[in-house]
């Protein structure tokens, strides 16, 4: 524990610390989400993080979906450095 909070908590409250800085809106005409300044090509799911429960985002490129709050990949990739997804993909989604 820090600060009195519990792990999992200090997580949640970090999402929602910077919640208001992260507007998230599907443009699916063009098949991106933004998300504040930043955009991926993908959509809105409508499953949620675990751990704030904010809304998924699918990032197409590397085939995977992400915390659009947290800024955090939401399942691991394959470990495949040939993989032409996992095998490129960064630490965070924007890193």
């Amino acid at each position: 524990m820090q600060n009195g909070l519990t792990p999992k908590m200090m997580e949640f409250t970090k999402c929602m610390t910077t919640r208001k800085n992260n507007e998230v809106v599907e443009d699916e005409a063009a098949g991106r989400v933004h998300v504040g300044t930043k955009y991926v090509d993908g959509f809105i799911s409508d499953e949620v993080c675990p751990s704030c429960g904010a809304k998924k985002v699918y990032h197409e490129k590397y085939d995977a979906f992400f915390c659009p709050q947290e800024n955090k990949w939401l399942e691991t990739g394959c470990n495949d450095p040939k993989c032409e997804y996992c095998g490129t993909r960064p630490n965070e989604p924007f890193s």
